[in-house]
């Protein structure tokens, strides 16, 4: 569920010169969810851009950037002042 209680979902509206694909988010108001879910589909069925995804024959490995390599105080907190909020 929303955090703030505001619905959105994300839709395929085309697809960029370099093959990526564009998509685009849209956003209701409270307890709207049934009427965004409705627009959503209509629109994604009038522009009919959505691509079956492929198989490549197999998974490509993730790079790794890095970030998971850090020191870490392992069983303690990584947030600021130990807590979520």
């Amino acid at each position: 569920p929303a955090v703030a209680g505001y619905p959105n979902l994300s839709i395929p509206v085309g697809i960029r010169d370099n093959g990526r694909p564009a998509g685009m988010l849209m956003y209701s108001t409270f307890l709207h969810e049934p009427q965004l879910i409705g627009f959503g589909y209509a629109l994604e069925q009038a522009l009919n851009v959505r691509q079956q995804p492929q198989f490549l024959g197999a998974v490509l490995p993730i790079p790794n950037g890095g970030f998971c390599t850090g020191h870490h105080n392992h069983g303690q907190p990584h947030l600021p002042h130990g807590k979520i909020f």
